[in-house]
């Protein structure tokens, strides 16, 4: 059965093309050449990573019987992947056939000192609380398949206990720092640890004394010592594996997807508040989700029937999306006070704005769809009062949207204010935005707003240098068309009966002199745009 489990899906998914990831995984980093055939009779053997492989030193010990490592690193995951990239058929093995002893985990030390917690406890909390389950590679995903092979006691594992230690040689132990590599096949000893940093990444020292057997056997048995120093870590790693990879049912992950998608607490709204009436669940559903378009595309579109409380989903965006603004627009640091955008402006049809004055948010100001239609004239100042509210809030509300046209179906006042609003938050509300154009048009906002802004001012400048340029061309082709016809008087050699050659030239001078006191040439309109924005 265990055997089975071995060859699950998952299994077969993270060992395929095992070799290749492999390859892979040591080619990040620098691969040192492998290590020679096995030593002759009282022949060293080492290795440090840099010209001969630690890895495949350890890799041969692991590979023989009865092992045990020794390692003061504790690295968890990186050491299950090892093992079983090594010894894939591990699960199905007899019991104690790979053991390892903890000796702490450094990252912890902080920590371990005065608390009074069990260091078997200390690394469980490592992994599962302080910092939680971070895989770095695919290796370490499949670390989870070890979990029947330490269920089975294929692999054992013990963290080092100072308790012990006391008792065996009457004072404390900080931690168990040895690193050994035991097995029949070979007797290890250096500075690396049990992970793939030691074994592959970092310059580290070990070699094996497998030649000089009464040398090994003294390594084995100081090996075996530290074994006895450690108590069973069994349960504790089954419980990081679990919560790795625990399986559950096609409802329990759609309702975990669901949840994760509608719990953002920023996005939303409920209960009593500054903005209006309480929302029903599904007023509330629609906010989140506008909140979070309006996000990831800086435009929301919200269309419900008549009737669904577009006034309250209004008044709980312009809380949501200002308080969304400053908390993620990156601002430049420079700015000052008066320059930072705050608050939502809402555009309104006139019969229902007193609908949404009634419990408005504080920070929502409102102005009337009628009031973007106004000619500048007396209502000059008004207008400037209501562009300077858009450039300077941080989302706008557009209630009943589908009537402000877009300019490019159907030029209006209110289309060019809209318009040239910065490219802020904005959630348009209406009733029948699909089969009138209105969603075509809002759109067409969209592309327009969402360029890089340029404020009206400087668009204006730039409209009025281009309508001199055409006034330019236009001067320039009437210009040309005298001296075509005064040339042409030349050269048919006829003298004209009532104008001397002096009244004929008289209308080209005229329209030179015309053209250099209009200023339009196109060194002096750049010029004159120069001065107008140092003057501003």
């Amino acid at each position: 059965m265990a055997r089975e489990r071995a060859d699950s899906f998952i299994s077969r998914f993270l060992f395929r093309g095992s070799k290749e990831r492999e390859q892979e995984a040591v080619g990040a980093d620098v691969e040192p050449t492998p290590t020679s055939e096995r030593a002759t009779e009282h022949e060293l053997v080492w290795a440090t990573n840099g010209e001969q492989s630690v890895q495949k030193l350890v890799e041969h010990t692991l590979n023989g019987s009865h092992a045990l490592v020794v390692t003061g690193y504790q690295d968890f995951l990186s050491a299950m992947s090892i093992i079983l990239r090594v010894r894939p058929s591990i699960v199905a093995e007899r019991p104690d056939t790979i053991r390892i002893i903890f000796g702490t985990n450094t990252d912890n030390q902080s920590r371990m000192d005065g608390d009074g917690r069990e260091l078997s406890e200390e690394a469980r909390d490592y992994f599962l609380e302080t910092r939680g389950l971070s895989l770095r590679s695919l290796d370490e995903l499949r670390a989870v398949l070890a979990y029947d092979a330490i269920a089975s006691g294929a692999i054992s594992l013990r963290i080092f206990d100072s308790d012990l230690a006391w008792e065996r040689f009457g004072r404390t132990h900080a931690m168990l720092h040895a690193k050994l590599f035991i097995s029949d096949a070979g007797g290890l000893a250096g500075s690396a640890n049990f992970s793939v940093g030691g074994l592959r990444r970092n310059l580290e020292y070990v070699d094996d004394l497998q030649a000089f057997p009464d040398l090994a056997t003294t390594r084995r048995a100081a090996a075996e010592d530290f074994w006895t120093l450690g108590t069973d870590w069994t349960e504790q790693a089954l419980e990081i594996l679990r919560a790795l990879l625990r399986p559950v049912s096609a409802e329990e992950a759609l309702a975990r997807t669901v949840h994760e998608m509608m719990s953002y607490a920023p996005w939303r709204v409920g209960g009593d508040g500054a903005a209006g009436r309480s929302p029903l669940p599904f007023q509330t559903d629609l906010v989140y989700e506008a909140a979070g378009t309006a996000y990831e595309h800086g435009f929301a579109f919200v269309e419900a029937p008549t009737g669904a409380g577009k006034t309250d989903i209004g008044k709980h965006l312009a809380t949501v999306l200002p308080t969304m603004h400053s908390s993620v627009v990156l601002r430049h640091g420079n700015e000052r006070p008066d320059q930072t955008r705050n608050g939502a402006l809402g555009i309104i049809p006139a019969s229902v704005l007193s609908n949404w004055t009634k419990i408005k948010p504080p920070n929502l100001d409102l102005i009337k769809h009628s009031q973007l239609s106004q000619k500048k004239g007396d209502q000059a100042e008004e207008l400037a009062e209501i562009n300077r509210g858009a450039r300077s809030s941080a989302s706008m509300i557009v209630d009943e949207s589908h009537r402000l046209n877009s300019r490019y179906l159907a030029p209006s006042r209110r289309s060019l204010v809209f318009e040239q609003s910065p490219a802020i938050w904005t959630s348009c509300l209406s009733a029948t935005l699909m089969g009138n154009q209105g969603l075509d048009g809002l759109l067409a906002f969209h592309e327009r707003r969402a360029s890089i802004y340029v404020p009206p001012e400087i668009t204006a400048r730039i409209n009025g240098n281009l309508k001199r340029g055409r006034e330019r061309a236009l001067e320039l082709n009437a210009l040309r068309a005298l001296r075509q016809n005064f040339e042409d008087r030349q050269r048919s050699g006829m003298e004209d009966m009532f104008l001397s050659e002096a009244d004929l030239a008289q209308p080209i001078e005229e329209a030179e002199e015309r053209l250099a006191g209009k200023r339009l040439d196109p060194r002096e309109i750049q010029a004159d745009m120069v001065l107008n924005v140092t003057q501003n």
